[in-house]
């Protein structure tokens, strides 16, 4: 398999498995402009590739991803520069490359899954995270809503998920549902689509408003 030129993603191939290292430690593998073209390259040849079985996406040094590249963004901020379409375009396109992908994606978790980071691991066929990970859309928190295609596919991953633990507990009529078991873990994930919801609607009274 030929490998092309990546920057901040490292890249190895051993047994059929293409494991995908975001590999920028320093600011917790965001995701910058480059590491988002080499990322699409990389995920475009595995894809292509028959030596490449199944693909593996993990971060460097015990985090995931922890989302943008914010000190990019405020440099841009700095220096006059508002165009800001290229960067979302790199982003969306490491989506598409993965939810196209001809192979199956795993997403390897651990520390931060943020912002894009988690946009990522959503877009993957499977993800196996530590316990200890930490997941979230800052995004909401001031009214933004998360791009990447985060809310369609953090609705369709918790919806189907719901349905599979409601079809299991429905049909076996002894099974019920105890405070601490899996079908209530997914508290947390509604309050999250609650987050998106409130910001999706606060987003629109703000461009109203303008």
């Amino acid at each position: 398999m030929e490998v092309p030129e990546l920057k901040y993603v490292d890249f190895e191939l051993k047994d059929g498995i293409g494991m995908i290292t975001m590999n920028n430690p320093e600011k917790l593998n965001a995701l910058t402009m480059e590491g988002a073209q080499s990322l699409t390259k990389i995920l475009n040849a595995c894809s292509d590739s028959p030596e490449v079985r199944v693909i593996v996406i993990r971060g460097a040094q015990g985090n995931f991803c922890g989302g943008g590249d914010v000190k990019g963004m405020k440099y841009k901020v700095d220096n006059n520069c508002c165009e800001t379409r290229p960067g979302l375009r790199c982003n969306n396109d490491v989506i598409l490359s993965i939810v196209n992908n001809a192979k199956p994606v795993i997403a390897w978790l651990e520390g931060a899954v943020a912002g894009g980071g988690l946009s990522i691991a959503l877009a993957c066929d499977f993800s196996y995270a530590q316990l200890a990970s930490k997941f979230v859309f800052a995004f909401v928190n001031i009214g933004f809503i998360p791009d990447m295609g985060s809310s369609l596919m953090l609705t369709k991953k918790l919806n189907a998920k719901i349905r599979s633990i409601n079809s299991i507990t429905s049909k076996v009529p002894h099974l019920k549902r105890k405070p601490n078991d899996e079908s209530n873990m997914f508290c947390n994930s509604g309050h999250l689509l609650l987050k998106l919801l409130c910001s999706s609607i606060l987003y629109i009274n703000r461009r109203i408003r303008l």
